[in-house]
């Protein structure tokens, strides 16, 4: 018997029309149920798109816009980017400071001025008088665009007050279907160091609460000297940056902030040159005038720190930002004085 059938005999076999229709036929219920599934996942995100944080950023945002709802008053309210997130250690720092409650509401670049001062006005919400706002930004923070803002969409879930990324159509219902039904029973630890670290989302959060809204970067330090020279940073503000901060400073005068103190974080001392200075020097009155600022209301910080004190290129490591305190410390308190015991 022929293990194949032989062109004469085809036409005696089931025709390849019918075979389709067959397979449909078994199928099609399984398939209209699951696009109806998709369907309806789809219009539930879109009902109700707030998602609850799965990766560091995302615990991150949704951490500090917890804490901006429910912390207490404090002396100092540090806003910034990740660089002020991770570059203060805000216990210490109002240790330093003759115990005074240090605050941070500190999170990325990309969630922007706009972003931080929605922070700010949820903490004010709560019937907070913000007496003092330090403003901490890393250079690479003053030059991102609308289009990135737009695109990672941190910014506007800063605003909204809400987790929710956004989504293409069907990317939007299986992330619903993932975060209201997978993750409640299966969690996930957090990837790469952040998860080595700090484990679990949970176990992150807490990590912040602690803090104060400061934590440390857990990469590895960087090398003591980079493999190859780098180029001298040069600072610069985009003209989107700079529109963002004039909103900001619309924020500051609507809350009624006493004082705005602004500072720039390091940079590792390879990326520090000779145009690196007068750009930074430029850039800080650049920030300054737009958020009406004195040149009083700028503190003298370090404009680098040796390259073995930094996890990244823009984040303090556990070792820098202990070295950091000391001089951050001593310019809060020649700027607001030091609170009485």
């Amino acid at each position: 018997m022929p293990l194949s059938t032989s062109s004469s005999e085809a036409g005696r076999g089931t025709p390849p029309g019918r075979v389709a229709a067959a397979l449909w036929s078994g199928a099609a219920p399984t398939v209209l149920a699951l696009a109806l599934m998709l369907a309806a996942a789809e219009l539930w995100y879109r009902a109700a798109p707030a998602l609850g944080p799965v990766d560091p950023d995302s615990v991150l945002l949704a951490t500090q816009q917890e804490r901006a709802r429910t912390m207490g008053p404090a002396d100092l309210v540090v806003l910034g980017d990740s660089s002020a997130l991770m570059g203060i250690d805000a216990p210490r720092l109002g240790a330093a400071l003759g115990d005074a409650r240090i605050e941070s509401l500190a999170t990325m670049g990309i969630v922007g001025p706009v972003g931080h001062g929605a922070l700010l006005r949820a903490y004010a919400a709560r019937g907070n008088q913000p007496a003092n706002v330090l403003l901490l930004l890393h250079g690479a923070s003053l030059v991102l665009t609308d289009p990135t803002f737009a695109a990672l969409g941190y910014e506007a879930m800063a605003v909204a007050g809400r987790m929710a990324r956004p989504s293409p159509p069907l990317l939007g219902a299986r992330r619903k279907l993932f975060q209201d039904l997978v993750f409640p029973v299966v969690s996930f630890p957090l990837l790469g160091a952040f998860g080595r670290a700090y484990g679990w989302p949970a176990d992150m959060k807490a990590a912040l609460i602690a803090g104060r809204g400061t934590m440390i970067d857990p990469n590895p330090s960087l090398p003591a000297r980079p493999a190859a020279p780098a180029a001298p940073y040069v600072f610069s503000l985009s003209d989107d940056v700079a529109r963002r901060l004039d909103t900001l400073r619309g924020t500051f005068a609507e809350l009624g902030v006493g004082r705005v103190l602004l500072g720039l974080t390091p940079l590792p001392d390879s990326r520090h040159g000779a145009a690196t200075a007068a750009s930074r020097a430029a850039t800080l009155r650049a920030v300054a005038g737009r958020l009406g600022l004195a040149d009083g209301d700028i503190l003298d910080l370090p404009a680098s720190l040796p390259d073995h004190l930094f996890a990244s290129e823009t984040h303090l490591s556990a070792d820098g930002r202990q070295a950091y305190l000391p001089h951050l410390s001593a310019a809060l308190a020649d700027a607001v004085g030091r609170p009485t015991e």
